[in-house]
């Protein structure tokens, strides 16, 4: 499963939609106190029973609890971090349920990736633009989900990658959203100069040709 999420770089606040046809399959919604992000709920918008927009899940983000399907569990309960010294090099290990399946996630440039069977499966790849072109529209974040995953937890492994990301943007203090409205605002100003510019060699062609003798002109003008 190919999805993206529809309101640029905002993952928190924004619906979840197939690539393939742009039908929104999960919702997210987050609501914000004094001390920051207090709740992110997930909405699934194509449940096998029940009414649309019915919560599966959410993330209590003061208390650092992950909760699905009506059970609440702290995020140190299911995650262990492993790996060196530094936090590149570090690897977390998440497990919903006790008998459940593992998911090793580690980010990379491109973004995260979520893997089973000690690496020997892809979970899933979530995209998070981080290099904003100037004269382009930046990507919105993608998610990709193998077989494995859905077959697995689909709905802890987008909370828990969705978890990873919006920390990982507390660490480094720009989140993409804020990176995308910088790249918006400097092809702007490029574009602006770029007027200013045109616009000011008009103006000395104007007053050169103004200034200009009679004859000269004339000689021009044959």
């Amino acid at each position: 499963m190919e999805a993206y999420f529809d309101n640029r770089g905002n993952i928190l606040t924004a619906s979840l939609r197939i690539t393939r046809d742009d039908s929104a399959i999960y919702t997210l919604h987050t609501t914000f106190g004094l001390r920051g992000r207090k709740l992110t709920v997930l909405k699934d918008e194509n449940p096998p029973l029940g009414r649309a927009g019915s919560s599966v899940g959410c993330i209590l983000w003061n208390e650092k609890v992950i909760e699905i399907g009506g059970t609440r569990k702290s995020v140190k309960d299911i995650r262990r971090v492993e790996g060196g010294l530094f936090k590149m090099n570090k690897s977390s290990y998440w497990r919903w349920m006790p008998e459940g399946k593992e998911f090793e996630v580690r980010y990379d440039q491109e973004g995260w990736k979520a893997t089973l069977d000690n690496n020997m499966s892809i979970a899933a790849r979530f995209l998070v633009p981080s290099r904003p072109h100037l004269f382009s529209k930046p990507e919105p974040p993608s998610l990709h989900l193998t077989k494995p995953a859905l077959e697995a937890d689909e709905v802890f492994l987008i909370l828990l990658l969705i978890y990873s990301e919006i920390k990982r943007q507390d660490r480094t203090g720009q989140p993409p959203n804020k990176r995308a409205k910088v790249a918006e605002s400097k092809a702007a100003m490029t574009k602006a100069a770029t007027s200013t510019g045109r616009k000011a060699r008009g103006k000395r062609e104007i007053g050169l040709f103004l200034t200009m003798p009679l004859d000269v002109i004339a000689l021009q003008e044959q």
